[in-house]
């Protein structure tokens, strides 16, 4: 699964390998004195056996990889270092991790039992993860500790459904959850301790609808949702972020500077309340979307002042609260769509290190709505530049397409 995959530093550490699970060359190690015996990792024993089928990994002390999808159990990897004698795992268990790691060439000895366990259509993986959905905690909900335990479910569970295209059934629940707490809610200005809650219920709400019917129709429900609801002026600046932003990706600059730009006046400390923080990096956020819009309108030179800050950000900030931060590649590929433009958006991946079954690397199959970009644009998988990128992925065969459109024709 791909928040697995963005773990892997933590998974690694065991066995000092790299910080992430990532295309390219390994870091340079410092040769050192072989360690003292110590006890076989048990991972290690169970996974990794010499007879294994694997394949090679230039991962610093991780040497190769082997793959494990015995029927009932999510599939894994497992990271492999003989010199240590140990191991990290690693879950494959959604679409787009499953999509790029079909497409993934290395993987090519994995491929047989992989479909086996999923199906030559990921028709038995889409089954497993809706079933896998109802006995979601939560605790995979990046603000899971900021809201209600039973919220965090229902949106964890509304993610996992979207990914696999039943969209109806992940409206149905965000909505029944909103109408919950509302009731709740009562009188209490601003729905009292819950406004963070419905605040979130409604951007998972609009994600839902962006996966359906694209970024107009978020834009236009989180309108509706505002003018409705008025959840606070800190919490409203996050569905002002997430409208204007959809608003760009639909080619609708003018509305999108007029919902984004008082927020960002907020944002800066204009009248938001002291006490309330700020997750590292959220001036990304604002940055891309200004720098869109004004590049649609045809003002280069407003624009280029927030597009250098999106280009020039560190990959990932970190922040206390937050396990991780959205990285910043995938900032960069949504802003230079947005801009439709292609030379930015390519520029974009010489500097990325996107993990091997990210879903950033789904942009470049014919036709997937699946990828990191809301408004897809034909240019990127037909460029030249993308088939050099992405040299180290197929095009996934015929049978994938349902899968790489979230199977759209229908629930």
């Amino acid at each position: 699964m791909i928040r697995a995959i963005l773990s892997v530093g933590a998974a690694l550490a065991a066995v000092a390998a790299p910080a992430a699970f990532a295309q390219g060359s390994a870091p340079q190690i410092r040769t050192v004195a072989a360690p003292p015996a110590q006890p076989i990792d048990p991972h290690y024993t169970a996974y990794c056996a010499k007879d294994r089928l694997s394949v090679p990994y230039d991962g610093g002390p991780v040497n190769r990889l082997t793959f494990f999808s015995d029927e009932g159990k999510p599939a894994l990897i497992a990271l492999c270092s003989d010199r240590y004698r140990s191991a990290a795992i690693l879950q494959v268990e959604d679409l787009r991790s499953a999509l790029a790691f079909m497409a993934y060439k290395p993987f090519a000895p994995f491929w047989p039992a992989a479909e086996q366990r999923w199906g030559a259509d990921l028709g038995k993986l889409r089954a497993d993860v809706k079933a896998d959905a109802e006995e979601t905690d939560g605790s995979t909900y990046s603000y899971g500790h900021m809201v209600t335990s039973k919220t965090a479910r229902i949106i964890d569970q509304a993610h996992r459904l979207t990914d696999i295209g039943y969209f109806g059934e992940a409206l149905a629940l965000l909505d029944t959850r909103e109408a919950d707490l509302i009731r709740k809610a009562g009188d209490e200005p601003h729905y009292g301790d819950y406004g963070f809650d419905l605040a979130m219920l409604a951007i998972t709400h609009a994600s839902t609808l962006t996966a359906q019917h694209g970024p107009g129709a978020a834009a236009d429900y989180l309108a509706s949702f505002s003018e409705t609801h008025d959840v606070g002026p800190d919490y409203a600046i996050n569905l002002a972020i997430n409208r204007a932003a959809y608003l760009a990706e639909a080619e609708r600059a003018d509305e999108a500077l007029a919902v984004l730009l008082p927020a960002w006046q907020l944002f800066r400390g204009d009248t938001t309340a002291p006490e309330n923080y700020q997750i590292s990096g959220s001036d990304r956020e604002f940055s891309w979307i200004l720098g869109c819009a004004y590049w649609q309108q045809g003002k280069r030179d407003k624009a280029e002042r927030y597009i250098a800050s999106v280009d020039s950000a560190v990959e990932q900030p970190a922040d206390p609260f937050l396990a991780k931060t959205k990285r910043s590649t995938l900032i960069r590929l949504r802003m230079h769509a947005c801009m439709d433009d292609a030379d930015g958006y390519f520029a974009s991946w010489d500097q990325a290190q996107e993990p091997i079954l990210s879903a950033a690397w789904i942009e470049f199959q014919r036709g997937a709505t699946t990828g990191v970009v809301s408004n897809r644009k034909p240019w990127i998988e037909n460029d030249p530049r993308a088939a050099k990128i992405g040299a180290k992925y197929r095009q996934l065969p015929e049978s994938y397409q349902p899968a790489l459109h979230r199977w759209a024709a229908g629930e």
